[in-house]
């Protein structure tokens, strides 16, 4: 693949991964459209290769992958559960307990964040909590006071772990579930196994945005179950013996999708 005889391929690698660390989460669309910016920045020339931008950051992304894997960091795809859009995110690869290899926590402030995942992923299928309540889950195991708590919460946004909705609910984010996913399933485990964590029938990841049926544990993201309706003969539930019809009400997972506010960054850190 060939982008330039000017561009500089290691300040292009080292300038994608810089920006997609900054933002943590990053749609597939938005880092084409940075990743032009990128090359013109770097190159002081225009882009004239006629690969799709696609396959241009799929390359880019698999050449970083390949140099940063053995220090324990790595970008990953992942797919909003409502929309089903691709998204890039920078995890740690290492860690075999929850945020572990995150050094900026202590191991009272790790604590914390354990007992509010543990009110997040128990709290039912609205998987979430109050802001005002996760506050004082935080304030009550820091032993601090509730203006400090909040700035951790804050803190926790910030650095990509949670998110909170327009209704003021705190969610996992999708680098939470994601970087965490072992960890939550070790844990909690799986509906299937009297757990608290619902995977989806189609691709079988978590799911805390979606719907379930009303007589099994089966669970689908949002644009998941839309593709296995299409499919499906008169939308019967797919788990031997259910005889949910999905084309009627399913059950609700998650927090209304349209009160998520977006993870990615709206600013510009080019």
């Amino acid at each position: 693949m060939s982008i330039s005889p000017t561009v500089n391929y290691g300040e292009v690698h080292r300038a994608i991964l810089t920006h997609v660390r900054a933002c943590k989460v990053i749609s597939r669309s938005r880092l084409e459209e940075d990743f032009q910016h990128i090359v013109s920045a770097i190159s002081q020339t225009t882009d004239s290769d006629d690969n799709s931008g696609q396959t241009k950051i799929d390359h880019f992304v698999s050449t970083i992958n390949s140099r940063i894997t053995n220090h324990g960091m790595k970008i990953t795809k992942s797919r909003s559960q409502v929309t089903n859009e691709t998204y890039f995110l920078f995890v740690n690869t290492l860690s075999d307990d929850i945020i572990k290899n995150n050094s900026t926590y202590s191991i009272n402030e790790l604590d914390a964040i354990k007992k509010l995942i543990d009110e997040i992923i128990e709290s039912g299928l609205s998987y979430s909590i109050g802001l005002v309540p996760a506050t004082q889950v935080i304030a009550a195991t820091l032993n601090k006071p509730m203006r400090e708590a909040g700035v951790f919460i804050e803190d926790l946004v910030d650095q990509g772990w949670l998110n909170i909705t327009v209704h003021d609910q705190v969610i996992l984010s999708m680098r939470g579930l994601c970087e965490l996913e072992r960890y939550l399933l070790d844990r909690y485990g799986t509906t299937e196994q009297d757990g608290s964590v619902y995977t989806c029938f189609q691709c079988k990841e978590i799911v805390t945005l979606g719907k379930k049926c009303c007589r099994c544990h089966t669970a689908f993201h949002y644009k998941c179950g839309e593709v296995w309706l299409k499919s499906s003969k008169l939308g019967q539930c797919p788990r031997d013996g259910c005889e949910f019809n999905w084309n009627d009400a399913a059950e609700i997972i998650g927090v209304e999708p349209d009160s998520i506010i977006a993870e990615e960054n709206v600013e510009s850190v080019l």
